[in-house]
């Protein structure tokens, strides 16, 4: 820019001056805009700094008509044209009333004050010595301008790189310089997931300068400030706080410093002088009998997990007399998240079920099957879904590769008994809250009725039962294990004690009890018995139906009819005991009908009248029920 050009800047801002002085605000305004629209494209050395100049006395103008967005934004036009930051502090002081310089004060010392007495261990600068000047702007929340009294205006925040250690479940660990804003949108998202946010912030003291400004609730319930890398591992140390493996760093160098330290943490958890184990989320539960040989490899796979005190392996031998050679290996083991415990002996499969429940250290009990495997993959999205959930779920039911769920959730009471319960007889899969079962007093319950065939042979089945009266049962799509090949020859002539069609009835009988003894404790409603009951009815029939396909000389034929005609006039029979003690009134006409649709549906399944019984070639399709 020449003279001439300087002299033509002057003599507007003189005109500028003029319509000032008039108080043609609007002339004025227009004015600075013809000016800056039309600057000259160069400044010569002997103008340094003069667009600057009509930037900042511009903005003065938009401040004192309180157009304060428009003002903030001239002012940006200031810093970049070059405005020397003594002058730009100056300006930033005059735009602030003491009640707004009072006002972030006061919000800083109070957050400040907030995390000192949530443990962060960090020293907080004094207000006025912090080094960022935070102005919020009136156009959206959550819009500000950051000004270094050093080094002037901020434009940009640092980007962090993708996060390492994808992990459904973990929390992060964030490396930051100063950017507090970046770490408050995240704990926004972290916090939807019931993730923690572990902070390294390298310039605390730009950091905290943010602090002039509110933050969210969320923000600090989720974020935990550390001064180094040397505090933190020593905070998750003591407490056995879950490792963070989400890294969110501001270069790689660092990402792969902290990546390192995390995995020697976890290699150190491995070891048994090394693990906390006062936090497990989750026990996977293994009660295993004469089989070694199938629990050993399934231990084995359980181990190719990264979790270390999330888990727990519980393996329960119930006095094995067979396969003790891979049974001394499983307690051999090293690895600090393997439990093996040994019965003195033999307490029967109902007692050994009781003996893991008893013994799982994991706010969650997982059983499994010694012939089947825990699918290592799904395991991180299986603690995501129990984690945060210690108060509210009793029963997650996991889907098997033959038996697939839904997503869905069932409030506890009578929602969850009618809808709940008795969806399967597979013990594999079944997530009960440990100290729910605790609660609820099932394991004395079931320990004290050996008698009843219910409680002797599905006792899990027994706990959904009473679990439901104490927290929701959950269903969930994801698939936590692998079924193994069934050792048993299923077959007519090889059917186990509890398959039976005899057994089947008794066991029917069985649960009857038991409802009725869950009603009276709980004091639930009839429509709430009417609701199990049918849930039983066509379980039993189901299994029924299943013994029958197994049965190619129909001998069970007779005795299904009879225990059909049997249950039906006993339910119909308002004088016979045992249905009655599900109810304290009269059935509702509705259960009538239904018990009555139901019964006539099971008869045309038979086709008795029709069929000759001693022909297999009549005999229906076989009903694909449950198995187990």
């Amino acid at each position: 820019m020449g003279n001439q050009g300087t002299a033509a800047v002057r003599a507007a801002l003189r005109e500028i001056n003029d319509l000032r002085r008039q108080q043609q605000w609007p002339e004025a305004v227009a004015a600075f805009e013809r000016l800056l629209s039309q600057w000259p494209e160069a400044e010569t050395e002997s103008t340094p700094g003069l667009r600057a100049d009509v930037c900042l006395k511009s903005a003065g103008l938009f401040r004192q008509l309180g157009h304060y967005d428009a003002c903030i934004g001239r002012l940006l036009e200031a810093c970049r044209a070059g405005l020397e930051v003594p002058r730009l502090h100056e300006f930033l002081l005059s735009l602030q009333t003491e009640d707004q310089i009072q006002q972030a004060r006061t919000c800083y010392e109070e957050q400040s004050n907030r995390w000192r007495d949530q443990g962060c261990s960090l020293a907080f600068p004094p207000f006025d010595e912090l080094p960022f000047t935070v102005l919020p702007l009136r156009s959206g929340e959550n819009t500000y301008l950051v000004f270094d009294r050093e080094h002037g205006l901020i434009e940009g925040t640092p980007e962090w790189l993708v996060p390492t250690g994808e992990n459904v479940f973990s929390d992060y660990l964030v490396q930051t310089a100063w950017n507090l804003p970046r770490v408050a949108e995240l704990a926004e998202s972290a916090a939807k997931h019931r993730r923690r946010i572990y902070l390294l912030a390298d310039d605390w003291p730009r950091f905290c300068s943010f602090l002039q400004l509110p933050q969210k609730p969320v923000f600090w319930t989720t974020v935990q400030a550390f001064a180094d890398q040397a505090e933190l591992s020593d905070y998750l140390i003591r407490t056995g706080s879950y490792l963070p493996r989400r890294i969110l760093a501001e270069n790689n160098a660092v990402a792969a410093t902290l990546g390192t330290r995390l995995q020697q943490l976890h290699e150190q958890r491995l070891r048994r002088d090394g693990r906390n184990g006062r936090n497990v989320l989750l026990t996977i539960a293994i009660p295993t009998w004469n089989r070694g040989h199938r629990a050993l490899p399934g231990v084995r796979q359980c181990l190719e997990t990264d979790f270390d005190e999330e888990v727990e392996f519980l393996i329960s031998d119930n006095a094995s007399d067979k396969y003790t050679e891979e049974y001394g290996q499983i307690a051999a083991m090293t690895d600090a998240r393997v439990t093996y415990h040994r019965n003195p002996e033999n307490r029967q499969f109902i007692g050994n079920i009781m003996t893991v429940m008893r013994l799982a250290q994991g706010k969650f009990t997982m059983l499994v099957s010694d012939e089947d495997t825990v699918q290592v993959k799904h395991l991180g999205s299986l603690l995501a879904q129990l984690k945060g959930e210690e108060r509210r779920t009793a029963l997650l039911r996991t889907s098997l590769p033959s038996l697939h769920y839904g997503e869905s959730r069932h409030s506890r009471g009578h929602c969850a008994v009618v809808s709940g319960i008795l969806q399967n007889n597979y013990l594999t899969g079944a997530v009960y809250n440990t100290a729910m079962f605790a609660e609820s007093g099932v394991e004395s319950y079931i320990l004290n009725h050996l008698d009843n065939a219910a409680c002797f042979f599905y006792a899990h089945m027994v706990v959904d039962i009473f679990m439901a009266q104490h927290g929701d049962i959950a269903f969930t799509s994801l698939t936590s294990c692998n079924m193994g090949q069934n050792e048993e020859d299923v077959s007519k002539e090889n059917l186990a004690a509890y398959q039976t069609a005899a057994s089947r009835i008794d066991q029917h009988q069985g649960y009857v009890e038991v409802f009725a003894d869950v009603i009276r404790k709980y004091h639930l409603p009839p429509d709430t018995g009417a609701g199990m009951l049918l849930m039983l009815l066509q379980k039993t029939n189901a299994l029924l139906m299943l013994n029958i396909s197994l049965d190619p000389q129909c001998v069970y034929w007779r005795d299904y009819f009879d225990y059909l005609m049997k249950l039906y006039r006993l339910i119909e029979d308002d004088n016979l005991p045992l249905y009655r003690k599900l109810f304290d009134r009269e059935f509702p006409p509705e259960f009538h009908d239904l018990i009555r649709e139901f019964f006539l549906t099971c008869m045309q399944r038979i086709d008795w009248q029709k069929k000759d019984a001693n022909n297999p070639a009549t005999a229906p399709a076989v009903f694909t029920g449950d198995n187990k």
